[in-house]
């Protein structure tokens, strides 16, 4: 159990004993309260300045989770101003690229979408290129997360983290190294200092997905969405 976690256990507990003890000092001159149960919370909440500092400090544990809970995630689209650019069609092969802007659960957020058809031999590719206006500091985070949908087992295709000095690492998705390529929804996350090392996270320019024929061919497609730093 985290440290954020435990924050929240904590303060529903004082948060409960606090409003007990509010309720008990309303109705404790009643007659009807019976004698063991007035004396065990006669003495338990005996001290009301004490459970109303408790209650106070309740507060401030449930603000400070809630902020942190906020700040966990860093979702694409917030991170900074982001041009996107998209590979032309390869020759020879087709390629094509896109995005879809996706409202479900009152929240915008972008899906990034490959469909290619490499041959064998030649060199091809295709791919999107998300370029921030300024480096983009995600230091703080340990983890990259995304959802895929790939639309058959042999769909490949890279993930780039590029940095301001020119910098860059990629890893293979679909091979099952990280994640097997299924015609299912599935969610990613790829630890950033094991997978993406020689990048410096205090400066992130650039993330790409593309695909090339060196290690994926024929006609396939992938639905890359919620791409998100994760701590």
């Amino acid at each position: 159990m985290d440290t954020e976690n435990i924050k929240l256990i904590i303060a529903i507990l004082g948060a409960i004993l606090s409003i007990l003890s509010f309720i008990w000092n309303i109705i404790k001159d009643s007659e009807k309260i019976p004698t063991g149960f007035y004396k065990f919370f006669g003495f338990f909440f005996r001290q009301q300045v004490a459970w109303v500092i408790l209650l106070i400090f309740s507060g401030f544990l449930l603000a400070s989770y809630f902020i942190a809970r906020n700040t966990r995630f860093l979702p694409l689209e917030k991170v900074s101003v982001m041009s996107i650019y998209f590979y032309p069609k390869v020759n020879p092969g087709v390629g094509y690229s896109g995005t879809t802007l996706d409202n479900r659960n009152g929240k915008q957020s972008l899906s990034y979408w490959l469909e290619y058809d490499l041959p064998q031999t030649g060199d091809a590719f295709t791919g999107i290129s998300l370029n921030f206006l300024e480096p983009v500091d995600v230091s703080a985070y340990k983890t990259i997360e995304f959802t895929v949908l790939f639309s058959d087992e042999q769909a490949r295709f890279r993930l780039f983290l590029k940095d301001a000095y020119n910098e860059e690492d990629f890893v293979i998705l679909g091979d099952g190294n990280i994640v097997s390529a299924k015609n299912l929804l599935q969610t990613v996350s790829i630890p950033l200092a094991t997978y993406f090392p020689s990048v410096a996270r205090t400066a992130i320019k650039e993330i790409d997905i593309d695909v090339n024929n060196y290690f994926a061919q024929g006609k396939h497609d992938l639905t890359v969405s919620n791409i998100a730093f994760r701590k």
